[in-house]
């Protein structure tokens, strides 16, 4: 009885190490992702290459075209300097990224304060449309109740606020039209396995690993 005691001992054990050894190999391998520094611009350019000559042509015709109803070219006056200003941001935007994701968190623009993974609870991708064209895309990060992140320096990209009764802070990245050359997809997952690696370095320490 002692042996049979003793037997079911021995496999309890090395079951229980075994599932261990399986637990700690998926952790080292969860963690090892996302190790790779990744930049992220927008898509924007295709917009800005086709409106900049619209808004110059009503520039032009609005100051210049002498054959244009003084009417109508009181309002193109306005609305074509507008458009081309408009269109000559978005090709700043373009040429600078809008945020730089880390193994260790991520920072919105170039001069921002890093937001670590361990302070993120979740993320999400949404799209928005306009008829049947990406107009922008929303990444959406939810904080643990009760922590405040660093203020994000990237005008008119990153906003942050309070969400619901129990602290939760959400931090919306806005990218005009989509991530360069990254699809939705695989925006979704260049966010999740950081969040998840974070969490896989947060159990090893835990295990003393």
């Amino acid at each position: 009885m002692n042996d049979i005691a003793s037997t079911l001992e021995y496999e309890h054990a090395a079951d229980a190490h075994a599932a261990r050894a399986e637990h700690i190999r998926q952790l080292r391998e969860t963690a090892a992702a996302g190790a790779k520094e990744i930049a992220i611009h927008e898509s924007s350019l295709v917009y800005p290459l086709l409106m900049l000559p619209f808004g110059l042509f009503l520039a032009y015709s609005g100051w210049l075209d002498r054959s244009t109803p003084q009417g109508l070219a009181t309002g193109l006056r306005i609305v074509g300097p507008i458009i081309v200003v408009l269109m000559l941001m978005l090709l700043l935007r373009y040429t600078s990224r809008v945020l730089t994701l880390t193994s260790d968190g991520f920072v919105a623009g170039r001069e921002s304060a890093l937001v670590r993974w361990n302070d993120v609870t979740a993320c999400e991708v949404v799209p928005g449309y306009a008829g049947p064209f990406t107009a922008f895309t929303a990444v959406k990060l939810f904080h643990r109740p009760g922590y405040a992140p660093p203020e994000q320096r990237a005008w008119g990209r990153i906003g942050q606020r309070p969400q619901r009764a129990d602290g939760t802070t959400v931090t919306q990245i806005s990218l005009f039209a989509k991530a360069r050359l990254i699809s939705e997809v695989r925006l979704f997952q260049l966010f999740d396995e950081r969040i998840r690696a974070a969490r896989a370095r947060e159990e090893l320490a835990r295990l003393g690993i």
